[in-house]
This record gives structure tokens, C-alpha cells and sequence, in this order.
């Protein structure tokens, strides 16, 4: 997937794993996790991956990770409790800001695309918010999941709807 001419601005690696949630992909730079993508198929993940990064040599490192991922995928089935890994997020500064309020959402709640708008002091981009949630590359950790339409409906989610029913489910739950 990699074209030995291209010129590499960095470097990711990656690794996969399954979770709670079917499959996981991991992705991490030098400044830390860069990627987290949940789904059915980690070989779709992987190709998500390598469009996320493109200019990036892309190297899978397993047993560099391991540990890393077991981290990741306890957070996922619990994650009530700390994960203490830094995060490498991309994105505008728009985007960080709402990665951060949606960031703050308790676990087990929800709030609108509306109020994450009005807690960054942009209460007239609620569109603008979702579309910051859209792109989020770090599932679960960024909980976009948690993030629903002003009339309580769940709308799309980059990972799936049904892995975001199933998050918001077994929020519910515990």
C-alpha cells in the first residue's frame, strides 16, 4: 500500500486487535495515539488508515504495541476507568476545541451537537460540530459516540451506528 518513491513525512505504526466491539485499530506517531478505529472488518480499518495518513510510511508493529492496545481495549470495555496514554490529535483548531468539550461529556450521558456548540461559545455551529465529530479518528477515547441530534435521535456515527447504539447501550448498562 505504500509506493517505495513517495517521500514520508513521518511515521505511524499500527497494530490490531479485536475489542468488545468487533475489531480495533490502533495508530500511533511519535507524539502518541493518532488513531483508533473500531468496526467489523480490520482490513477496511487498515485502508481507512493509510487514507487517514497518507504521506505517512505506515508500518504495522505488533508486538511494539501490545501492550499499548491492552491499555486501549480495557478503556473501551470500561471506561469508567484511567487511561493514561498521550493523544496525538489532528485536527483545526476548531476541532480540538470540540474534541475537548466532547471529551468532558460524563460517562453514561449524552449531550447535542447544539450544546457541545454552546459550551465552546459557538452556540450557531451546531452543523460545524458535527461535522468536527465526524472526522475524530480516536474512537471511544474522543467519545463522539456520546454526542446526539437536539431531539434525543442518534444520527450517523464514523465508526457505524450500530457500534455507536452498541456503545451508548452498555453506557446505559453500567
Amino acid at each position: 500500500m505504500c509506493s517505495p518513491l513517495k517521500s514520508h513525512s513521518e511515521v505511524i505504526r499500527y497494530t490490531v486487535g479485536k475489542c468488545s466491539f468487533d475489531s480495533i485499530v490502533m495508530a500511533v506517531s511519535s507524539e502518541g495515539i493518532c488513531a483508533i478505529f473500531i468496526g467489523d472488518s480490520p482490513e477496511d480499518l487498515i485502508v481507512d488508515l493509510y487514507r487517514r495518513f497518507p504521506i505517512a510510511l505506515v508500518e504495522r508493529a505488533d508486538e511494539l504495541l501490545a501492550g499499548m492496545l491492552d491499555n486501549v481495549t480495557e478503556f473501551i470495555d470500561n471506561p469508567r476507568i484511567p487511561l493514561i496514554l498521550e493523544l496525538d490529535l489532528r485536527g483545526t483548531p476548531f476541532q480540538k476545541k470540540v474534541w475537548h468539550a466532547v471529551a468532558s461529556i460524563p460517562y453514561g450521558n449524552t449531550a447535542s451537537y447544539a450544546d457541545i456548540a454552546l459550551d465552546i461559545g459557538m452556540p450557531r455551529s451546531a452543523r460545524a460540530v458535527a461535522r468536527a465529530c465526524a472526522v475524530n479518528s480516536i474512537a471511544v477515547v474522543i467519545p463522539c459516540h456520546r454526542v446526539i441530534r437536539s431531539d434525543g435521535t442518534v444520527a450517523g456515527y464514523r465508526f457505524g451506528a450500530e457500534h455507536r447504539t452498541r456503545l451508548l447501550n452498555k453506557e446505559q448498562e453500567t
